[in-house]
């Protein structure tokens, strides 16, 4: 079972106060990206975009998504953490 790590997402928002969020995650567990981002949007108030389109990892962070969307922070969610931080989102 996928679980979702809601409180360092959460840590995060609260840290950087974006005035909206983009998330991506793989095919199969897009069902939990969507209610990550339903309970974002209802504990902060803000847009929390699910990037429904296919990723295959992370080296494929769809960030010209998130850029399009005007996402300030994108969370990748449900692939192996090679890094902390890519780019500025």
């Amino acid at each position: 079972m996928i679980v979702i790590d809601e409180k360092r997402i959460f840590q995060e928002i609260e840290l950087k106060k974006p005035v909206s969020v983009s998330l991506n995650g793989p095919d199969g567990i897009l069902p939990q990206v969507q209610e990550t981002a339903m309970n974002i949007t209802k504990r902060f108030g803000i847009p929390a975009y699910v990037l429904a389109d296919t990723t295959w990892g992370t080296c494929d962070l769809n960030s010209n998504g998130a850029k399009v969307l005007g996402a300030e922070i994108q969370f990748n969610i449900g692939h192996t953490i090679n890094t902390e931080s890519i780019e500025k989102n």
